[in-house]
């Protein structure tokens, strides 16, 4: 089996993904988990999403604790954010198609691992699969970003003012959108070309 590891780096992080080229006697194959970890050398405060398993609403707030407080029977969500060595460090996923979505496991000792969601038990698959592909197959792009502590500051107030939401607009699926919100209502047009 020939297997590949594609990285980028850039000033504010890296990033890296698998690859499995076509080759020959490997039309396929099926995955049942994924060993990426990260490591933590000291006991870094995080803020997680806790999940009892991997079926949820992927809906809810982030908890701030210590990295050794994350609990090993439950899944942390993503983006995960750990603030160590002056930095804030936001852990996710990117270009997620056709593979397994995963949460965080903590193994303990600063070590962060990924845990892929298996596809639901069916025929055709052996149980606790994750990922079917043939090959060529890229999996997602496992993300590492940096910043400072104004990034700590601009992603914490972000994801609190996201669980502060109170209305929602409505959409219209003919014409165009009318966002109701106490005091102010008006229409926007359904089509805004690129000079509007």
């Amino acid at each position: 089996l020939r297997m590949g590891l594609v990285f980028r780096a850039y000033d504010e992080g890296c990033a890296f993904r698998y690859f499995i080229p076509e080759q020959p006697s490997f039309a396929g194959f099926q995955l049942m988990e994924e060993l990426t970890e990260w490591r933590f050398a000291d006991d870094p405060t995080c803020w997680a999403t806790l999940y009892p398993d991997h079926v949820n609403s992927q809906e809810k707030t982030y908890d701030r604790m210590k990295l050794s407080a994350l609990p090993k029977n439950r899944l942390a969500g993503m983006p995960l954010l750990v603030r160590t060595g002056g930095q804030t460090v936001a852990l996710a996923e990117a270009c997620l198609v056709n593979w397994a979505g995963f949460f965080f496991r903590h193994r303990g000792e600063g070590v962060l691992r990924t845990e892929l969601s298996p596809l639901p038990d069916s025929p055709a698959s052996t149980p606790h699969v994750a990922v079917i592909r043939t090959t060529p197959a890229e999996g997602p792009w496992r993300v590492t970003m940096c910043g400072d502590d104004e990034l700590d500051r601009e992603v914490s107030r972000r994801i609190q003012a996201a669980s502060r939401l109170q209305r929602l607009s409505v959409a219209r699926p003919q014409g165009g959108t009318r966002t109701r919100r106490p005091g102010f209502a008006r229409e926007v047009p359904p089509r805004l070309g690129r000079d509007d």
